[in-house]
């Protein structure tokens, strides 16, 4: 798969195992009773989180090439750990918990 964008169309249980495995090392799901909210830790393996590429300019402002005629770059690695909090008013509204539900894609566990 080499569009990140792309793992949300997959559709298929076992290319989405294989997917969660090759990316994210751990996933915990934390609920805190006095807040009523529920927080999801995300570990990746390689830090995606708000990574980014900065394209490498000369003193002309022009972009600067490598021997291959490629734009030179830098990569400034992000984070591995993702924290998501969601707060649910009424864990009987259907309607709330679709919506965070929606979010939430758990895997079962390696042995089954």
């Amino acid at each position: 798969m080499s569009n990140i964008e792309g793992l949300n169309e997959v559709t298929d249980i076992k290319e989405r195992k294989e997917i969660i495995k090759t990316y994210i090392d751990e996933i915990i799901l934390e609920w805190d009773e006095s807040s009523k909210q529920h927080t999801i830790k995300m570990s990746f393996k390689l830090p995606l989180i708000e990574d980014s590429i900065s394209y490498k300019k000369g003193s002309s402002g022009r972009y600067l090439r490598d021997r291959k005629g490629f734009k030179k770059y830098e990569i400034t690695d992000g984070e591995k750990e993702l924290i998501t909090r969601y707060s649910l008013c009424n864990s009987f509204d259907r309607h709330t918990f679709s919506q965070v539900a929606g979010h939430i894609h758990i895997a079962p566990a390696e042995d089954g």
